[in-house]
């Protein structure tokens, strides 16, 4: 006899308690890929999640916070630096 087990894809942020932690996910995110890919695919995390208008929300802050990061360390972020050549 064998035993049915069903599988749902794995969603970091459904494990994240507080705004601050998917804030800190969002932000680790974009530091770990020069492409931007990984914080795409973060966003997409966060956004099945939480749902876009706060995914949207939480992604002023991780502007904010980035911000701030590269001001105490007198940078200036490239935001751009996923968009595509034209």
């Amino acid at each position: 006899m064998t035993n049915t087990i069903k599988v749902k894809p794995y969603n970091p942020v459904n494990e994240l308690h507080s705004d601050d932690e998917i804030i800190d996910f969002l932000v680790d995110c974009y530091k770990e890929d020069s492409e931007g890919l990984t914080l795409a695919r973060g966003m997409a995390f966060a956004m099945d999640s939480i749902g876009e208008p706060k995914t949207a929300l939480l992604m002023i802050y991780v502007g904010m916070r980035l911000g701030r990061e590269a001001a105490a360390q007198d940078k200036r972020i490239n935001f751009s630096r996923s968009a595509p050549a034209i």
